[in-house]
């Protein structure tokens, strides 16, 4: 076999290893995707986080309900701009992947998102948010875009470090007005204490 031959074999050989090597599972892929999902909330980038968005792109919630691109663009500006709302931090885990063609995946996950909602008379509680949903990815040109979303099931609780302080103060509060009433009834009271 001539030199060049075996350049020329080596090379494709190379090439195939790299393709190979570059070429990534679907896990991967969406593991990926979550991730920069997740930072783009973390660093409150409305943008970026509405970039990965296609603009065919509808959700279906909890309940069932059908929301469009439109509607839940206004919902998550809404979210973003609202005083009385942080978003701390959010954590997608990727369960399952299924690749029905090439350029989509379909993407089974659980999410944990860490909120602080600012109540008038009680500052800012945080609450975590949990649940599970499927969504579909679409591969559209050099980026992937998630065009569905279908929430399986959702869990806000109250932090519960936060409720058992908060239900501390609530208790000494409430008997510091016990005490405070006894002290007043006693007070009044025609036959003494």
């Amino acid at each position: 076999m001539s030199r060049t031959v075996k350049a020329s074999m080596f090379a494709l050989a190379a090439l195939a290893l790299s393709m190979a090597c570059s070429a990534q599972s679907p896990t991967i892929i969406a593991q990926k995707l979550y991730d920069q999902v997740d930072q783009s909330w973390a660093n409150h980038d409305l943008n970026k986080v509405l970039s990965f968005l296609d603009p065919s792109y509808t959700t279906i919630d909890a309940t069932g309900k059908r929301i469009s691109y439109a509607e839940f663009r206004k919902q998550t500006t809404d979210n973003f701009h609202d005083p009385a709302l942080r978003i701390i931090s959010m954590k997608t885990t990727v369960k399952d992947v299924q690749q029905p063609q090439p350029g989509r995946i379909v993407v089974y996950f659980d999410a944990e998102t860490h909120i602080q909602h600012l109540r008038q008379q009680v500052g800012w509680e945080p609450y975590t948010i949990t649940g599970s949903a499927e969504s579909t990815w679409q591969k559209m040109g050099d980026q992937w875009k998630l065009v569905a979303n279908h929430v399986l099931r959702t869990n806000t609780t109250l932090d519960p470090q936060y409720a058992a302080s908060r239900q501390q103060q609530l208790q000494d509060r409430l008997r510091a007005i016990q005490r405070a009433g006894d002290q007043r009834a006693c007070t009044y009271s025609y036959n003494g204490c």
